[in-house]
């Protein structure tokens, strides 16, 4: 059982409300429960979006969990777009278990097959969220201000290995080399650790910043798609990158010098 550490200015166990002028489709009307921030991070669960298309009988058949118990009324939600293939369980902390991470008195967040096993026989907590997927949030080192959020979506792994980052940023904070720093440490992230080889990024044609941030990281334009994303009622168009893991180190290293030059602050 892991217990987080208690400071001022952390927004653990805190709800985040996307606004209406969210940028990202991907946390547009989202209700976000931040399990965890640190100083090492921040991650949470978008607790307002139900996988309409999953169970939790389906999940459970699909996991080899037979449920002796009536198990229809447990909704499936989108915990985000990172990982969507991984199950966290938010819920109330009389179920505590040795991967369990508590949040604080009331809530804790469990990331194994066991609370499932536990649901499915009537033995688990008295409350509970079932999520699939997860989110990452930038905060600023000092005053531990939210700044934007980044998503690493659509993993596919066997024979392609991929996936599809997107990110955004208050506009009050753009321009001043925090989006630069935090996809530098998602790509570290991905191309070490995830072992993925290939990562896709897309940006409307007129935001010049975030098309020249995705060239200083590596990545290639491939391609141009037409009504790409709906954002804020409006289909519109966008530049497709990519960016290979083989070229990534090389790219890796220019970043890091373009961000101790301070360029990166002023949006160059």
């Amino acid at each position: 059982m892991a217990n987080l550490p208690k400071a001022s200015g952390y927004l653990g166990g805190h709800l985040l409300v996307a606004m209406p002028q969210m940028p990202d489709p991907r946390f547009a009307r989202s209700v976000v429960y931040l399990c965890a921030h640190t100083s090492d991070g921040a991650m949470g669960l978008i607790v307002n979006k139900l996988i309409e298309s999953l169970s939790f009988p389906d999940l459970l058949r699909q996991l080899g969990i037979e449920s002796p118990g009536d198990t229809e009324a447990i909704r499936v939600h989108f915990g985000g777009p990172v990982e969507a293939a991984r199950g966290f369980v938010l819920h109330s902390t009389d179920y505590v278990h040795d991967a369990t991470m508590v949040v604080d008195d009331q809530f804790a967040l469990t990331a194994t097959i066991d609370v499932l096993k536990a649901i499915a026989k009537g033995a688990g907590p008295r409350r509970s969220l079932l999520a699939l997927g997860y989110a990452f949030f930038v905060f600023r080192r000092g005053d531990d201000a939210l700044l934007g959020g980044i998503t690493l979506s659509n993993v596919q792994r066997g024979a392609a290995q991929s996936a599809t980052i997107g990110y955004w940023m208050g506009r009050h904070h753009a321009g001043q080399g925090f989006t630069a720093e935090a996809l530098g440490a998602l790509l570290d992230h991905a191309c070490g650790p995830l072992g993925l080889h290939r990562l896709e990024a897309a940006c409307m044609p007129e935001n010049v910043r975030s098309r020249r941030l995705l060239e200083r990281c590596g990545f290639r334009q491939e391609g141009y798609a037409r009504q790409y994303l709906r954002i804020n009622g409006v289909w519109n168009d966008h530049l497709l990158f990519a960016l290979l893991a083989t070229d990534y180190p090389a790219a890796s290293e220019r970043l890091q010098q373009w961000l101790r030059s301070g360029v990166a602050r002023v949006g160059r």
